[in-house]
């Protein structure tokens, strides 16, 4: 006998569920065929449809809870709408899951790999499973948005800046840098240049899932990241400029799809492998990067130098200055 139930937290309201009121720890009483699953609210309909038809299959009982972005203390299953780099502690290593789906069906991009691997452990942090690509930030014609951190980001890579090495160091203080902001400066609301630089975006959003490490279903976790996997391509299907898989090859014919598309997104969706990364490019997806995107060090930087508020060399030093805090702190952890 299976169900699927869902239920619709409120990110005020579900104290039982997030890790910012409840400490993460193992959840007492967790049944053995049960699985419960924290998805953001534009995944819902998809995960919901698809745990229903694998709860039937494997007889177990899936539990689908609708929240914003938020840690869990419940949980199994996580699915987060960009690198959980900052909860890797908490979650379990995916090794075995990423070589199973890899045997399957190949590597998986570059950025989703660089977006769930942290190269200091060695280990998978987290599945990727699908990502958005930024189409405005990388578009040949258009204007700077200093609300967007792709945007910046696009900005800065044209001008071959960084805010971190390959290595994951902070990169931020070069001349390369300080061309971008005084470019900012002199031409906000005209498009962007297309420069000597490569036309490079990160993503929108990149959909990772993480399991618990304090989950009593790992093995069972496991075995439905697997299966999700398989199933993004039906998620391609039905949003082709949304959920792009990080396994190309779960996408029988990929090419071939693409054609069948409209040609305008067809164009794009072509385009797309070539110049979309991962926050925190040319390297990964650290903490440490996650953490300059979660305080907006970027797009403030910019903000404050193109509004004429600070000089560009001033809101350099003080962008760096934070970028290399945040770098300290995650490196005292042994997590950058």
């Amino acid at each position: 006998m299976s169900l699927l139930e869902r239920r619709r937290l409120l990110k005020a309201g579900a104290a039982a569920a997030l890790g910012s009121v409840v400490p993460l720890g193992r959840a007492a009483g967790a049944a053995s065929r049960s699985l419960r699953i924290l998805v953001p609210a534009h995944k819902a309909r998809f995960v919901e449809q698809y745990a229903a038809q694998w709860s039937e299959r494997n007889a177990s009982v899936v539990v689908v809870d609708v929240v914003a972005y938020a840690r869990s203390a419940v949980h199994d299953v996580i699915l987060f709408p960009e690198p959980p780099a900052l909860f890797q502690r908490e979650l379990a290593p995916l090794d075995d899951v990423h070589a199973e789906l890899e045997r399957r069906f190949g590597p998986p991009l570059d950025l989703a790999r660089k977006s769930t691997f942290n190269p200091g452990t060695g280990h998978f942090f987290a599945l990727p499973i699908s990502f958005t690509p930024a189409l405005a930030a990388c578009r040949r014609e258009v204007s700077l948005d200093l609300a967007s951190e792709s945007a910046v980001r696009a900005l800065l890579y044209r001008f071959g800046a960084y805010e971190h090495d390959e290595q994951g160091a902070p990169a931020l203080k070069t001349r390369h840098t300080l061309e971008a902001l005084r470019y900012s400066g002199a031409h906000l609301h005209e498009p962007i240049p297309q420069g000597a630089q490569r036309r490079i975006a990160p993503v929108r959003a990149i959909e990772c899932a993480g399991i618990r490490r304090a989950s009593d279903n790992i093995d069972r976790a496991k075995r439905f990241l697997v299966d999700y996997t398989r199933a993004s391509a039906d998620a391609f299907a039905r949003r082709p400029g949304v959920d792009v898989p990080c396994f190309l090859g779960s996408v029988a014919q990929f090419e071939q799809r693409l054609a069948s598309f409209a040609p305008e997104l067809a164009v794009a969706l072509d385009d797309v492998l070539n110049w979309s990364t991962n926050i925190g490019f040319p390297g990964h997806a650290t903490p440490a990067a996650m953490d300059v995107l979660g305080q907006s060090v970027l797009t403030r930087m910019f903000r404050r130098s193109a509004t004429g508020l600070l000089t560009p060399e001033t809101a350099l030093a003080e962008a760096d200055a934070r970028c290399v805090a945040i770098w300290n702190q995650w490196r005292y952890q042994r997590l950058v």
